[in-house]
């Protein structure tokens, strides 16, 4: 139902979806939500090919009145009616021309502040080592795909095929967000490094044999570091540590902790099921854990063994491993990991979670008996 600006402004912000309402007296206009709390106009038409959405500009611009927004709407009308893209018609020179780093404060501001800590940490980490320097001053209609090789391809050179490819990503994400943001700048660019596949990287398949486990076990019980059972409950669940970050003591039921939706840090994970004695562990330690607390608790049972090349993920790559290699059934492993599966796997695999209790037990009483 269309309402007033007033109404409009009144709306609050959910932090769960963006929202989007259409402005009574201008047909197409829409005001917009984010789940930032950052509020734009827009207007929506369609072309032949589709719907296409034209920014207008932040509510707080005091130019956007009804009247201006009304007389928009009409003009943008006019021009899809006659088949024409509005967006690349766009008079440049009346706008000013965005930086890089520009656009980047606004692109942290309004996408990065609804991502988990971690994550934003490392763009932003990505963002000051290999881009702001030589790139930043750079305004976004002259920045390219050779640009954007420019940027990539030292990384390369040097091996460092991995950081290349999340580079690369930083780069698509962000003029993702530009396109619809600021399309003023764009002028009908593509996208920087759309013609740039992944760079391969050979996989790390690092997992735990059983007498590494033993060494492990015998790691673990020299250990003093105070987190120690926080890194044991990773290798006997499967769990990734992100979740011990997040992780609160309601949503334990038995032996199943059910993870609500939109949790920062979980990576999208639902549920754990776990065995008795990880269940016990669980209560032995505080929550939410810190990346560095579960590090150094790692680093110091791996003082007392003798084992190199283990992280947290590795106990994760471990349990799956040594599950299969105990005859357990793939597709309740990749439940228990939280793996999504194939689409007719999700559509109709749907067990209930208390069945897989005992094979949680099962994998957990294999692992403890190597600790003999």
């Amino acid at each position: 139902m269309p309402m007033t600006i007033t109404q409009l402004e009144n709306i609050p912000t959910d932090p769960q979806k963006a929202i989007s309402k259409t402005l009574a007296g201008a047909t197409g206009i829409y005001y917009i939500i984010e789940k930032s709390g950052y509020r734009r106009w827009a207007w929506r038409g369609k072309l032949k090919r589709g719907t296409i959405w034209y920014p207008l500009g932040p509510a707080t611009d005091g130019k956007l009145t009804k009247k201006f927004l009304g007389e928009e709407a009409t003009r943008l009308k006019g021009l899809v009616d006659a088949g024409i893209d509005p967006r690349i018609h766009i008079v440049a020179t009346t706008v000013k021309k965005v930086t890089l780093a520009e656009a980047w404060e606004r692109y942290k501001d309004e996408y990065l502040s609804e991502v988990s800590p971690a994550y934003k940490r490392g763009q932003e980490a990505l963002w000051k080592i290999h881009i702001l320097k030589n790139f930043g001053h750079l305004t976004l209609d002259v920045l390219d795909s050779t640009v954007a090789t420019q940027i990539i391809k030292p990384l390369v050179d040097r091996g460092k095929r991995t950081t290349a490819n999340r580079l690369k990503s930083v780069l698509s994400k962000l003029w993702n967000w530009c396109e619809a943001e600021i399309p003023n700048n764009q002028l009908g660019l593509k996208n920087w490094v759309a013609k740039r596949k992944k760079y391969f990287v050979a996989p790390v398949e690092r997992t735990l044999s059983e007498a590494e486990i033993r060494e492990f076990m015998q790691g673990y019980k020299q250990s003093t570091a105070k987190h120690k059972n926080a890194v044991l409950f990773l290798l006997l669940t499967g769990s990734r540590q992100g979740l011990l970050h997040c992780w609160k003591d309601e949503w334990l039921k038995g032996n199943i902790l059910e993870i609500p939706p939109r949790v920062l840090g979980a990576k999208l994970a639902r549920h754990l099921v776990m065995g008795d004695f990880a269940l016990k562990l669980s209560r032995s330690f505080h929550h939410p854990m810190t990346t560095a607390s579960i590090r150094h608790a790692m680093d110091d049972i791996l003082y007392y063994c003798n084992l190199k090349r283990v992280s947290p993920h590795t106990l994760r790559k471990t349990f799956a491993s040594r599950a299969l290699d105990w005859e357990e059934k793939k597709w309740e492993v990749d439940v228990l990991l939280n793996h999504k599966g194939t689409a007719i796997e999700q559509a109709y695999f749907q067990r209930d979670l208390k069945t897989l209790i005992p094979v949680a037990k099962r994998i957990e009483k294999k692992m403890l008996s190597l600790m003999k």
